[in-house]
Parts: C-alpha cells; structure tokens; sequence
C-alpha cells in the first residue's frame, strides 16, 4: 500500500524540489520509503513521485518507480496484486530466461503489460491497485484503477499541465482555479459523499473504477476506456452453493494473508467480519490476531458479541476501550486530513481503530462489500414489507409516528431496553426518522433515492439542484417485480455507495495510520457468485445475508451471531451540547464562513439553535454543515 503522484509538465515550471514537496504530503500512505525520478524531454518533463508501505519484498528491490528490464516502461503502483506469483509463473513459461531483479508483486506487473500488453494483464490479476505506467516506446501515460476503486487516483488537466496523485491535496497546489463543483457540494448535502467521478473541484476528477486513462504526451488527447471485460457467472446446484461460497471465501482469504508482515481481522461481532475471522482461523495454520473497539459505556457498542465469537474461535484478540477524549481528539483529526467534504460519521471509530491496531499489525482484513453483495441493508427488507402496504396505510402510519418526537421516542425505547435487558433498537429516533422520510414513496425509484438521501428538507445551499436518478435501467415501472427491483438497488450500491462511500471511508481511515486494508469479499469469484446467487438466497424471513448466515453456522453457534445488526453509534448529538459546543459555535460564526455567500446562514443558525433547545436533533445535519465548513476553513479561497 502506497501513495503516488506524478505530472506532465510542458511549460518546464515544476522543480525536482516541487516534486519532492508533492511526493511528501502523500508520506502517510507510505512511510517506509520516498522515491521520485523527473525526466527531462524536449518539450516537456515528467514526474514520479511514491512512497512506500512495505509489504511485499521487503528489500530496496521493491521500491518505486520501477523500470522494465528493458527501460521501456515505467511504473508507480499503490495497491496489491495478490496472485502475482501465479502471473510470475507465466512470464517464466512465456520467457525461461527471464530474470527478475527483486521478488515484489509490482514488479512482476510490470514485466507481465511488458509482454502480454496493459489490459490482458489487468484481466489476469486479483487485487485492489491504483497505478500509473509511463510507456517510453509509445509515448503515452495510463492511468488505472481496479474494480471497484479499493485505491483513490484523482487528476486534472490544468493549463498545460496533467497531474495526478492518490489524493486531492497532492494536487491542489497546481490547480489554476479551485472552483468549488456545485453539483458535487449538493451530493455532499443529499448523501453525505460525492458521487461519480466528480470531486469538490471543478478541475479535478477521480479516475473511474476498472477503467485506464490513455494520455498521449505530444498531443496531450486524454482517453478513458473500461478495461474489465471478464465476468464470471456461476450456474451452482443448490446444495452445493454453501460449498462453493466456502472454498471461494477460502481461496480469497488465503490469497491475502500470504504476506511478509503481520496481519489481523477488524471483528465487529457481525456476521461478516465473523465469517472472515471463522473461515481464517480454521483454514490458516498462524493463530489470528483479531481487534475491536469499544465505548467505555457499552450500551450499544458490539465489543461484548465480538468478545465472544473471538473466545469461540480462540483468536488472539485485543480490544481498545476509548471514551469520549478519545473520539474528539479524532473528530479534529478526521477534519484536519479530509481531502474533501466526506461526513460519514462511521470513519470515526475505523479511525480509532486503525490506529489502535497499527501497533500490532500491518495489514487488515474486513468485511467491507458484504451488506451490498448478499443482501445486508435494511432497505432492501423494508421495501418488501411496506410495498405490501398502499399508499393511504403508508400515510396514516407516518401521521402517527409524527406524533412522537425525538426526546419522547428515545425515552420509550431506553424505557424498553432497561426493563428488558435488551437493546430492542438502538438509538431509534435516527430509524425511525429515515422511516418517516421514506415511508410515503410514490413509486419503487423515489423509494430508493429517498432511501439515499440524508437530508430531505432544505439545506443550507442558497442554490440546490435537483438529485440524478439513482438507478438508470429501462423497465417497465408497472410491473416490475419486487425481487428484480431489490436486485437493482444491490447492483446500483455496488457501482455507487460502496465504492464512493464505504471505500473511501476504509482507505482514508486506515492509510491515515499507515495500515493496509484487504477486503475478501471483494475478490472478483466472490462478487460474481454473489450476483448470480436468487435474492431468496440472500434475502428471507425480513433477515438479509441468509447464505452468509448459514455458512456461518458451520462454523460456530447460531446464538453467537443470529441477532439484529446492532451498529457502531457515536453520541454526536450530545457532544454538540456539551464537549463539542465551542467548536461547533466558533465554527458556524467564523467570519470567513460568514462571508461565503453560498450557504444560507439563518438556515444553519435556526438548524443549531434548534438542536440546543431539543426541539429536534439535528446532530446529523449540524455534523454534515461542520464536515463542510472546517473544510472550508481549511481550503476556501
């Protein structure tokens, strides 16, 4: 796992010392080592910048940029090909002579578009990557990335320059203009994250999942073109399904803890991370190390489930108790190191958590793809119970949940949990509010782009457009089924939230303590059986992930892991009153934000006092304003 940066520079204005301070803010990703090369051609120079988190080959061999062994090709590389020992033997058997300098996976990548050519390659391996390969013999730059985006790589073509780099800030130095993009400030507003390839700078875009940028260096045309174009598609036998996802699980877990440094599992107690951590710890000969964090107050937090799997399973687990202090030195650093407006609040604790891990690990797995794959989130069983519903009962039942507000809602179910014993719903006033903003849809889209959509009255954008379609297929909305429909809202995740939300979350998170994340549920076999799958095998009885669940079961106690996914909460809405009020107010009335004449300040002064009086919590929408504005503070000219 690394960071890159590079440039085409034709007015010859960028120094090797330029090129050594881009290559800098890119040391957390990978601390290990810094590298960069500037050639100087006739009419312009190019730069390498990248730097290292060691993982395979541990020797000086695997430092970048790397060089073909016959100087035609050039490479900076931030990822891991995880079969490259496969894709080695091949090269052997096309070239018996072929002599390898070091024992690195970007290496033999290289060596492997050298001869088989760029995109036979990239359908060859397994892995998560982010590269760019300057081809001497051509004259061209590509740009690619894997999948689904595991690694960032954004660039621009600015004046007459192209620049590219694994973060935005790399960049932001360069840029002619830092125009902010309305339609990518809306999405921050509508969803919480950018959407698509744009960012919050007009100039700058990210560079598509699974596809290359072709760059040609004399007439500077840029090019983009898809380069996966294999899918597997498995036609199983029922009763041999269980088996198939075991050995597909396996071989993916297998293939990423075959590695030189210490790894460990992030074990939530949920069924994914628990299958992970089942699957390794009976298939793999090393003990597991597993990790988890935890509330000092435990009410809600999922220590105590994933506790109890680890002692099942008898990893060698560690877990962090943090408390408040902890989150809100975390909540500055989450601010501080934003490359742009992101605010889903569930990064806090993978922060919290990567760091806690790093100390003992280099690497680490998780569960992450799973909920979009097999069927995890609620929306897609709360839209089979209430199509069952017309529209009429769908009114009503929101008329009546109106009656309750915050204060009352939350005082029921904390009444409930404590007579009980149990946590019926954790935090149900955040639910039963997304309940409320859904339940009244009028057709099967709205309700997936309700579904989305974090803030659904008025925001603080003086100017807001309306939201694109979420799903794009041609059907006919009248009789579609409901089964086909589900399906659509899985796929449409898969190209769009996992891979701008939930990765983005998980790279930034964990490159931020300098620890590399893998994800075998994102192994192309696991994704593709996943999509071949019936919903009736994912989706049953109002519980999602039913083929994970009874795999699951082969390998420890139902009463382990057959509950309600309880979450990871952070009491935002609490700290905003107490902890965090000064922040928020010095924030909200700073008078460089009071000058942007973009937000609607009366707006965002009735949202906060609001908030401080309990006439509603708003704790979400004051986080998404605060997310924005600290950005703002920080980058806004």
């Amino acid at each position: 796992m690394c960071g890159i940066t590079g440039f085409v520079d034709y007015k010859k204005s960028i120094t090797v010392n330029d090129l050594e301070i881009l290559t800098n803010t890119l040391n957390h990703r990978g601390p290990d080592s810094t590298n960069f090369i500037l050639e100087e051609k006739k009419n312009f120079n190019i730069g390498l910048g990248h730097t290292r988190l060691s993982i395979v080959d541990l020797s000086s061999y695997g430092n970048q940029p790397i060089t073909t062994s016959d100087g035609k090709k050039v490479i900076i590389f931030n990822g891991e090909i995880y079969n490259f020992k496969e894709i080695k033997k091949k090269i052997l058997k096309e070239d018996i002579n072929f002599k390898f300098f070091g024992n690195s996976d970007t290496e033999v990548f290289l060596e492997a578009i050298n001869i088989f050519g760029l995109v036979e390659t990239l359908n060859l391996t397994s892995g998560m990557f982010a590269f760019a390969l300057l081809d001497k013999q051509e004259g061209n730059i590509y740009l690619g990335r894997d999948r689904f985006g595991q690694k960032p790589l954004f660039y621009c073509v600015s004046g007459d320059n192209l620049i590219f780099s694994s973060e935005i800030k790399a960049l932001k130095k360069n840029l002619k203009n830092k125009r902010i993009d309305q339609k990518a400030l809306n999405d921050f507003f509508l969803f919480n994250y950018i959407k698509g390839n744009k960012t919050i700078y007009e100039e700058v875009k990210s560079v598509k999942p699974g596809s290359i940028i072709k760059y040609e260096l004399e007439s500077k045309k840029l090019t983009e073109s898809l380069w996966r174009n294999t899918i597997n598609t498995f036609n199983i036998k029922n009763h041999l399904k269980l088996e198939k996802l075991d050995t597909l699980l396996t071989e993916s877990i297998q293939e990423q803890t075959d590695c030189e440094v210490p790894y460990g599992i992030f074990l939530s107690g949920g069924i994914d991370s628990s299958l992970i951590t089942a699957i390794a710890t009976k298939k793999l000969s090393k003990k597991v190390k597993t990790f988890t964090i935890s509330f000092k107050n435990r009410n809600y937090s999922e220590g105590k489930f994933a506790n109890k799997i680890a002692e099942n399973l008898k990893t060698d687990h560690f877990e962090y108790f943090f408390d408040e202090d902890d989150m809100i030195e975390t909540i500055k650093d989450f601010f501080e190191l934003n490359d742009q407006p992101f605010a889903d609040v569930s990064k806090l604790p993978l922060i919290l958590l990567s760091k806690f891990s790093r100390n003992k690990i280099k690497i680490a797995l998780s569960g992450d793809g799973a909920d979009e794959i097999f069927g995890g989130y609620n929306r897609y069983i709360w839209i089979q119970k209430l199509n069952l519903l017309s529209l009429n009962k769908r009114i009503f039942l929101k008329q009546l949940l109106n009656l309750f507000n915050s204060s009352s809602i939350e005082s029921i179910f904390k009444f409930y949990n404590y007579i009980s014993k149990k946590n019926l719903i954790a935090y149900p006033d955040e639910k039963l509010q997304r309940l409320k903003n859904i339940i009244t849809f009028e057709n099967l889209d709205r309700f997936y782009e309700l579904s989305q959509i974090k803030w659904h009255d008025k925001n603080p954008l003086i100017e807001t457009s309306k939201p694109n379609k979420i799903l794009h297929q041609d059907r006919d909305k009248k009789n579609i089924q409901i089964e086909n429909f589900i399906n659509n809202m899985m796929k449409s995740d898969q190209k769009d939230y996992l891979i701008n939300n939930c990765l983005v979350k998980s790279d930034r998170a964990t490159m931020m303590n300098s620890l590399e994340l893998r994800l075998p549920f994102l192994n192309d076999k696991v994704v593709d059986f996943g999509n071949s799958i019936k919903l009736d095998e994912k989706i049953k009885n109002k519980k999602g992930k039913l083929i994970l669940r009874n795999l699951l079961s082969n390998y420890m106690p139902k009463h382990l892991f057959d509950r309600d996914k309880t979450g990871f909460h952070v009491p935002l809405g609490f700290w905003f009153k107490n902890e965090l009020r000064d922040l928020v107010e010095r924030t909200l009335y700073n008078k460089k934000i009071k000058r942007i004449n973009f937000l609607d300040h009366n707006l965002i002064d009735k949202i906060w006092k609001d908030h401080l009086s309990g006439k509603s919590n708003n704790q979400n929408k004051i986080w998404t304003i605060l997310v924005l504005e600290m950005w703002l503070l920080k980058n806004y000219e």
